[in-house]
């Protein structure tokens, strides 16, 4: 075991405390009380009286998908997919509050890996195996296949299984998401997934639909302009590059590595970026896609450590906030910026990315 790996079980165990990174209730669906092929769980009139019982958990943060299933046809999938679904967000609130709330980049990294390259592929694993030993196939719950209608607990099963593998790949892919900064390699997509994990080509239909970014649309053709203000005057709207009428290609290596490396959305047009350095008013904010200690280091550096702004003073903060929100459309907390640790693993990045306006 190399060393990395040794400090990082040393932390864990250390931290004994800490949430428990485990999928509960998923796990009794997928080899405890739960399975549906239990006998116990076979009738329907079981589930009639639990449906209202299971208390709906939304995500703490935007999500990246939704579920676009087929709609369940007996009390029996109402309860399974409403509590499949409440477990799986419970499940992504706790890991990003467990990573979010923890100041060690270490455990962090550990909690991250753990999850997303441990606990997610054994369950990918022990449900691929379902599958194939029980004929869950996904034809079987398809409305035009008429062939299981004369076997509902076959049909009702698959339903289940086929949508508890779905929840798991939203799982990995929102968790993924929301703490890409903690990624050393490749973002895995959907597809990856599909042929890592599940060992099949990915579906023409995943029943996972992209849901839009909190971002507003603007056409191909005006993302290199600004948009049309009536006043060109200076004001405290935004941020003032020194340099921005005479280098202006820095901003655009500034703007593709930031898109690059996740820091900001990557539906971000270029134009609405350079708008928030150009001491102009501003239609719309960037959405920063990284964390709230990586934009306040951000911050830091264009300001502090590089002097590459017009000075703000007391103002750097309110007009930061102006500039820059949050992945969710929430706004930053100017108490909590001006508070920031260095994400220490990022830094660098961040540090490259502001050393091509310096």
């Amino acid at each position: 075991m190399n060393k990395n790996l040794l400090t990082l079980k040393k932390i864990y165990l250390t931290n004994s405390s800490a949430l428990n990174n485990s999928l509960n209730q998923l796990d009794e669906i997928l080899c405890r009380d739960l399975r549906p092929w239990l006998d116990m769980n076979k009738p329907n009139e079981k589930f009639a009286t639990l449906v209202s019982k299971v208390k709906p958990v939304t995500l703490s943060f935007h999500e990246l998908y939704e579920f676009d299933f087929y709609r369940p046809f007996n009390p029996k999938l109402e309860y399974y997919q409403k509590l499949i679904i409440s477990e799986s967000n419970q499940y992504c609130n706790s890991i990003v509050t467990l990573i979010n709330e923890d100041d060690n980049a270490m455990r962090q990294k550990y909690w991250y890996d753990d999850t997303l390259k441990k606990q997610l592929p054994k369950r990918f694993t022990d449900i691929v195996t379902i599958i194939k030993e029980r004929f869950y196939f996904a034809h079987i719950i398809n409305p035009r296949n008429s062939k299981y209608e004369g076997d509902p607990d076959k049909k009702t099963e698959t339903f289940i299984i086929q949508f508890l593998k779905v929840a798991l790949v939203k799982i990995y892919l929102e968790i993924q998401d929301i703490n890409k900064h903690l990624e050393s390699g490749f973002l895995l997509t959907e597809h990856d997934i599909y042929d890592r994990f599940l060992n099949q080509a990915m579906p023409e239909n995943t029943f996972l639909k992209r849901k839009e970014p909190l971002v507003t649309a603007i056409s191909e053709a005006k993302q290199e302009t600004f948009p049309e203000i009536k006043s060109d005057v200076v004001s405290n709207d935004s941020f003032t590059n020194i340099n921005f009428n005479t280098r202006a290609d820095d901003l655009t290596n500034l703007f593709s590595c930031l898109k690059e490396n996740n820091f900001i959305a990557k539906e971000t047009p270029m134009g609405n970026f350079k708008r928030a350095f150009s001491g102009k008013e501003l239609s719309n904010s960037v959405v920063w896609s990284g964390s709230e200690d990586e934009f306040a280091y951000f911050i830091h550096l264009v300001t502090n450590e590089y002097n590459l702004l017009e000075p703000l003073k007391r103002n750097l903060w309110k007009v930061a906030c102006k500039c820059f929100i949050k992945f969710d459309g929430s706004q930053f907390d100017q108490k909590k910026l001006k508070g920031g640790a260095k994400p220490e693993l990022t830094a660098k990045l961040l540090e490259e990315a502001v050393e091509l306006i310096k």
